[in-house]
């Protein structure tokens, strides 16, 4: 019988909600100055980062989801919160790009550099990406990594953080508003979800066919540029 994260499947304390709280300040002082700006900031992009903040937050403090204490069907929507649908929204909101507006020149272009740096090519690979994404899910259940979870909080911890950043790796590769480097086609990346069988995947798929494709005239922009 499968067990459910009975020890740490309680709230995580305030520490992880004063983050957000403050991460999402942040991004909302940096869109409202970015908004003043000849280029403007398209508001869908803040409300679809804020949805984000808070499905992170149900997921970090699990009492507020509606399922009693060590429930298993919390613990499995804590990991969808985490590996899918908080990073979708996040990414959605286009995070770097407002960095990139937001900081100095000499920063951005740090930045940049670290963008189209080698192992960033490697990591936003979409098989890559996926491969880290769902193999953290194999290991998690078809090991005895599971188990061991339920006895150690840090090791708890550090799988819900593999799946947060996973997930915003594939979400970001996929569906990204951000710079990313080689990016595929629409089509190819609609192949990849449809490869990884996933139904948590499907918004994806559903953002993606609202995508319109690029001009194959048009020159691509460079992962730094703005």
């Amino acid at each position: 019988m499968m067990l459910a994260h009975d020890t740490h499947h309680g709230s995580g304390g305030l520490g992880p909600v004063v983050i957000l709280v403050v991460v999402a300040a942040a991004y909302v002082v940096a869109a409202e100055s970015c908004r003043h700006e000849p280029r403007g900031w398209n508001p869908w992009r803040t409300v679809s980062f804020l949805v984000g903040i808070g499905l992170l937050v149900l997921a970090v403090v699990p009492a507020l989801l509606p399922y009693p204490d060590g429930d298993f069907r919390g613990h499995m929507h804590q990991h969808l919160l985490l590996g899918m649908y908080a990073p979708l929204a996040l990414v959605l909101g286009a995070p770097m790009t407002l960095v990139l507006r937001s900081v100095s020149p000499p920063n951005g272009r740090a930045i940049g550099h670290v963008l189209r740096s080698r192992p960033v090519h490697v990591i936003a690979n979409p098989i890559v990406a996926l491969a880290l994404n769902l193999g953290g899910l194999a290991l998690l259940y078809f090991t005895p990594l599971y188990v061991a979870t339920t006895h150690s909080a840090t090791l708890h911890l550090l799988v819900h953080l593999h799946f947060f950043l996973a997930g915003c790796l594939f979400a970001w590769v996929i569906a990204g508003l951000d710079p990313a480097p080689h990016r595929p086609s629409v089509p190819t990346r609609l192949w990849i979800l449809r490869g990884s069988d996933s139904r948590p995947c499907r918004p994806v798929a559903t953002h993606l066919r609202g995508t319109p494709r690029p001009d194959p005239g048009s020159r691509r922009s460079a992962p730094g540029r703005r």
